[in-house]
């Protein structure tokens, strides 16, 4: 059975707890190429960073959260798209060159992932081929009168996808 829906469009952001903004703004600008956005604060005080990537990589929200971060430790919290197996074996290289701890390039469902990447406070990232794909069209918006089974069968035609 088939349920109704939202169509969703993407990630609109992560929150990753650090303990040190600065050391983690910096990771992700220097590793991954983010840069500040724009600041959260609290009392006057800097709490917090949105990241934002130039190449539509998903948008971060760094914030200061030292116990939140010590308990995601270890956690593989995040796994960042990249556009083919080329592109995981270079970073596997990058992290190596900067001494960052990783899993290795492994085989995978889609070519080749690399996990377990050790980001700031011990929190893991993974990096997995994701290709770039773009419908011709957008689904249309569902519409109460249609009733969920044609909406849903719209939405997979555009897909590509048979709802049976």
């Amino acid at each position: 059975m088939i349920g109704a829906s939202a169509f969703l469009s993407g990630v609109h952001h992560v929150r990753i707890p650090v303990t040190s903004l600065e050391a983690a703004a910096q990771w992700f600008a220097e590793l991954l190429g983010y840069e500040r956005e724009f600041p959260f604060t609290a009392e006057g005080l800097v709490t917090g960073w949105a990241l934002r990537h130039s190449a539509g990589g998903p948008a971060l929200a760094l914030i200061e959260d030292p116990i939140r971060a010590r308990v995601c430790r270890g956690f593989p919290l995040l796994a960042f798209g990249l556009p083919n197996a080329t592109a995981v074996r270079a970073m596997a290289d990058r992290l190596d060159s900067r001494g960052i701890a990783h899993g290795g390039v492994q085989p995978a469902l889609v070519e080749v992932k690399l996990p377990f990447v050790e980001g700031p406070d011990g929190i893991l990232f993974g990096f997995y081929v994701k290709p770039e794909e773009f419908p011709d069209e957008c689904p249309p918006e569902p519409d109460a009168s249609d009733g969920a089974a044609r909406s849903a069968r719209r939405i997979n035609s555009v897909n590509g996808r048979s709802s049976g």
